[in-house]
């Protein structure tokens, strides 16, 4: 079973898990809508920690940019 810690960005929060076995890390975002059961937003998976948080980073800034321009029509 993977260890499990937690990082943020902008106010989202994503778990950190690395797995041993395959010497990954990975980090998902969930989110839930009026309290039903949380749902993958994004998941992104990288050989360090210091590119999963840059990875993670660039899929934060790619989802608020993408909300923006579909809030403004483009």
């Amino acid at each position: 079973m993977p260890n499990r810690d937690y990082m943020s960005y902008k106010g989202f929060i994503g778990t950190i898990e690395y797995d041993d076995k395959t010497q990954i890390f990975s980090s998902s975002i969930n989110y839930s809508y009026d309290g039903r059961q949380s749902s993958e937003l994004i998941r992104v998976t990288a050989k360090t920690l210091e590119i999963l948080k840059t990875v993670f980073e660039n899929a934060i800034d790619t989802i608020l940019y993408l909300c923006k321009e579909s809030e403004s029509g483009g």
